[in-house]
């Protein structure tokens, strides 16, 4: 049988911010306007070849259209960095198979092949993974896949001061994934999953001699530098899983991960990278209570506490700050140092009224219900001449009401 899917999506950010001095004289400082619509066609071939042996063949291809106009006034003078409109697109065709050589191992294999129109780079990629399943409730998989990813598209439109274009030849990001999976079924409420994994990652831009890397990269809009595809990166570590389905009115979930993540930057130097926070944990718990002159309305009550190491940070040249009147990084020290480990708790709960036709749900939510301060960043307070740690504690709390039919 054959699947095929069509779809389309859009979507923009038109931003504009101004820069008041101490004179109270003001000046621009940045302009965004991104607007991007792409058009999405798939269709797959699933084919039963045997009864040991199916197949699913089939293409993606992505229509990318975008109009940017990307302006700032970081290097003094306020420039545009990215002025296009126009089109590009995306093609992969794929073919994998899956075949069962044994009731317990089943193996399943592939190639995915991508080819990126506005650079023009075709890329092959294949994906093997085995699974061996025993009769005693576990399992042990073992899987590898090479992998890539296109960037945001004004990174490959950027100029220079001079207008000239640098980046549109730019080469994806690519990783090797390796992955392995233990999974035990303690019981029938109960499940153990643990996921060690290796993924080392090459072809990443940077700025020669510099520590910057696109691994590090979170939302900065205004890059005009000459990217080189010679950054490399390693996240290593593992994952482990403790669940109980609801049972009796009450589940549990709890989550760790033990890693590392590091990268190479135009320097040639080993770092850690902005997410390196070497553990996360995670608690979720849940309660239902039947409830109602027939005990068909259900009130539930969730919790979620969130445990995870200091995140890095790169430190700020107070002295250089001073003087340019801007928050400045010393660069070589990238990501060297470390905030305090955090803990965040959020909260739920929901009351389900069950009618014969229908059914209807209100939900409160509270995000952050601890309070948490997240870090933001760094700012020059031009009144103490001094860099702020700029930290936000935002609770989000949420009130929905929905009706199923």
């Amino acid at each position: 049988f054959v699947e095929s899917d069509l779809a389309f999506t859009a979507n923009g950010l038109d931003y504009t911010s101004i820069k008041f001095e101490d004179n109270v004289n003001s000046s621009p400082d940045e302009r965004i306007k991104n607007e991007n619509w792409s058009y999405v066609f798939q269709s797959q071939l699933n084919t039963d070849l045997t009864k040991k042996h199916t197949n699913q063949t089939g293409f993606r291809s992505t229509v990318l259209n975008y109009n940017l106009l990307l302006r700032t006034a970081e290097s003094g003078s306020f420039e545009t960095v990215v002025d296009q409109k126009g089109s590009s697109s995306l093609h992969s065709i794929y073919s994998h198979s899956q075949f069962h050589l044994t009731p317990q191992l089943t193996v399943l294999g592939g190639m995915n092949y991508q080819y990126f129109d506005l650079n023009g780079q075709g890329l092959m990629e294949p994906r093997l993974a085995l699974k061996w399943s025993s009769q005693k409730r576990y399992a042990l998989g073992l899987a590898y896949g090479l992998h890539s990813r296109t960037e945001r598209l004004n990174y490959y439109l950027n100029r220079n001061s001079r207008g000239e274009e640098l980046n549109r030849s730019l080469g994806l990001t690519r990783a090797h994934h390796f992955i392995g999976s233990y999974d035990l079924e303690i019981n029938e409420n109960l499940r153990f999953k643990a996921e060690p994994y290796y993924q080392v990652l090459f072809d990443v831009p940077v700025i020669e001699g510099t520590s910057f890397s696109f691994i590090n990269l979170q939302n900065d809009w205004f890059i005009n530098e000459k990217l080189i595809n010679e950054g490399r990166g390693r996240n290593y570590g593992i994952d482990l899983t403790l669940e109980r389905f609801l049972n009796k009115g009450y589940y549990f979930l709890i989550t760790s991960s033990f890693f590392r993540s590091e990268y190479r930057g135009g320097d040639g130097i080993w770092r850690n990278t902005a997410f390196d926070r070497r553990f996360i944990a995670n608690a979720l718990i849940g309660k239902e209570w039947f409830i109602g002159k027939s005990k068909s309305n259900v009130l539930s009550i969730n919790a979620r506490l969130n445990y995870q190491g200091g995140q890095p940070f790169t430190p700020i040249d107070e002295a250089a700050s001073s003087v340019a009147m801007e928050a400045l990084e010393i660069e070589n020290k990238a990501y060297s140092n470390r905030f305090d480990p955090m803990v965040v708790v959020h909260f739920s709960a929901s009351y389900r009224i069950n009618k014969p036709k229908r059914s209807s749900v209100w939900t409160l939510s509270l995000l952050n219900a601890s309070m948490t301060e997240e870090f933001e960043g760094f700012a020059y307070n031009s009144r103490t001449r001094l860099v702020d740690k700029i930290s936000e504690a935002l609770l989000i709390p949420n009130l929905s009401y929905k009706i199923e039919f």
